[in-house]
């Protein structure tokens, strides 16, 4: 996922392999368990390592014909 500033909330789950989360000036190493925590208009991004799986929620929830912009 490019680097991005959406102005939603970000919560990931990692749920297999192993990569980078950037929350805006930090970067960290994600492994299966981990949890990430992005407020909304903070720049964001995931470069995986490995085939990672990923739960990504964002909040608030997006209505049906709106891109969250």
């Amino acid at each position: 996922m490019p680097l991005h500033s959406p102005s939603v909330d970000l919560v990931l789950l990692v749920l297999e392999g192993e990569g980078e989360v950037t929350g805006g000036a930090n970067t960290r190493s994600v492994q299966p368990g981990d949890i990430v925590v992005v407020p909304a208009h903070v720049k964001r991004g995931v470069k995986a390592k490995t085939r990672m799986t990923i739960l990504h929620a964002v909040f608030p929830l997006r209505r049906k014909g709106t891109t969250g912009r």
